[in-house]
């Protein structure tokens, strides 16, 4: 694992193997460690809004970047550069211990579909009946879809954001339980 991230407006470092890494970029707005898939996540942008974001491993190489204005992603997998657009991007999940990754984009509603690492097309995430898809979160096993209820969906505790469990051959939520 890393040791020492820290982050400033224009740089990113942290420590691996007794090595210390920087890596250079504009408007930093936060970095964080993934230890599920052993990445360095970095948002920029300005004004506290992500613009893009750059997903580097451990000894300071980039494995995928997207920029949500353009819809622009860019990844490398098995040695060669991938690139990718989606129109009304809104966000990326990278999950390469599932040799796939996640796009959310706008439209009619917020819709997710779901690649492999080579770029190839897997499914359309069905949102379930009365909720909206928010944003994934990863867990040992699975990966979540969280969404937020409507008025319909409120337990009696006025709570409305589940998490829904992602199959991963079929695109099918299950809902887990509560999202925090």
């Amino acid at each position: 694992m890393i040791r020492n991230l820290q982050y400033s407006k224009e740089q990113v470092s942290w420590n691996f193997r007794q090595k210390e890494v920087n890596v250079k970029l504009n408007n930093v707005i936060f970095a964080s460690e993934d230890k599920e898939n052993n990445y360095i996540r970095i948002d920029s942008g300005e004004n506290f809004e992500t613009k893009k974001v750059y997903l580097f491993d451990f000894i300071g190489n980039l494995l995928m970047s997207y920029d949500i204005e353009k819809g622009h992603m860019a990844w490398k997998y098995n040695s060669s550069e991938k690139e990718m657009d989606i129109q009304n991007l809104l966000q990326v999940g990278y999950f390469p211990q599932k040799n796939m990754f996640l796009t959310m984009y706008q439209g009619k509603n917020r819709e997710v579909a779901a690649f492999d690492l080579n770029g190839d097309f897997l499914f359309e995430v069905i949102k379930p009946e009365g909720f909206e898809m928010m944003y994934f979160q990863e867990f040992k096993d699975y990966v979540s879809v969280v969404c937020d209820g409507d008025d319909s969906q409120v337990d009696k505790f006025g709570r409305r954001r589940f998490n829904f469990q992602l199959n991963a051959d079929t695109g099918y939520l299950t809902k887990e339980g509560l999202a925090y």
